[in-house]
C-alpha cells in the first residue's frame, strides 16, 4: 500500500524502535527509513535483529542494532543516541512497554527535549502476538467482533506512528 506521507517527513529524525526487529516494530522502522528517519532497533533476540538490519539495509535504510545482551548496550544507548545525535531525536515503543514509555517521556521530555510515544493497537494480523493468543480458526471467528470485520495490520500502525513522529503529530 502507498504512504500518504511525503517520502522525507522524518528527514534528519532518528527513532529507536524497540522490538524493531519483528512484528509491528520492524513495519514502524522499515516505514520510518523509508520516509526519512535513521533507525536503532532494539532487540533481544540477535538472529532476528540482525536479519531485520540485512533486510532494511537492503532498502537502503540507515540502521543500528542495539541489544540490551551486550555488554556495550547502556553506553551506547546514552552516548550515541541521547548525546552524540545532534538530529532531533524521537522514541517509538513497540513490545507491552506502557509504562517505561511513561516514565521515559516525562524523564527524557524535560531533561532532553526527546519526544516518547506509544501506541496500543489491539489486535493486529500476520504478529507473533495473534498467533499466539489466537491461533487459526480464533483468529477468523474473532473478525466477526470487529467493526470492519478485519484485524487491523501492521502497516496501518505504522502509518499511525508516522504521524506521530512527524511535525504535525506535535
Amino acid at each position: 500500500m502507498e504512504s500518504p506521507f511525503k517520502a522525507d517527513i522524518l528527514k534528519g529524525k532518528v527513532a529507536v524502535v524497540t522490538g524493531g526487529g519483528s512484528g509491528i516494530g520492524l513495519e514502524i522502522s522499515t516505514q520510518f527509513g523509508r520516509h526519512g528517519a535513521a533507525v536503532a532497533i532494539m532487540g533481544r533476540r540477535r538472529q532476528v535483529l540482525d536479519a531485520a538490519v540485512a533486510a532494511l539495509r537492503s532498502e537502503g535504510i540507515r540502521v543500528s542494532p542495539l541489544s540490551p545482551k551486550d555488554s556495550t548496550f547502556h553506553s551506547t544507548v546514552v552516548s550515541e543516541l541521547l548525546f552524540g545525535l545532534r538530529n532531533e531525536k524521537l522514541m517509538f515503543s513497540s513490545a507491552a512497554v506502557d509504562s517505561i514509555t511513561r516514565s521515559l517521556a516525562l524523564e527524557w521530555g524535560t531533561d532532553y527535549d526527546i519526544r516518547v510515544n506509544g501506541i496500543a493497537p489491539g489486535p493486529i494480523a500476520d504478529t507473533p502476538g495473534m498467533r499466539k493468543l489466537a491461533p487459526g480458526e480464533m483468529q477468523s471467528k474473532s473478525r466477526e467482533y470487529r467493526p470492519l470485520y478485519k484485524l487491523g495490520e501492521r502497516w496501518d500502525i505504522a502509518m499511525a506512528a508516522l504521524y506521530l513522529a512527524s511535525d504535525a503529530g506535535l
